[in-house]
């Protein structure tokens, strides 16, 4: 979804994202969001004291990256 600000992930959601080049796939991962739209990543947060936002474009995201 694009807005003014750029893209976002639709909430609660699995999809997968996939990347060609010349008709070659190149990638093909799978890409799940919490509530608010922001990337789940298999971490134990139970006990975390500090947070960390991280903001940019799809380096930061990790475009072709698996969840895992």
């Amino acid at each position: 979804m694009f807005n003014i600000f750029g893209s976002h992930l639709k909430p609660n959601c699995h999809q997968r994202m996939k990347g060609f080049n010349n008709s070659k796939l190149i990638y093909d991962v799978g890409v799940d969001t919490d509530n608010f739209g922001r990337r789940i990543t298999p971490i134990d947060q139970s006990n975390r004291e500090h947070l960390a936002l991280f903001f940019g474009c799809s380096f930061v995201f990790g475009i072709a990256v698996e969840n895992n």
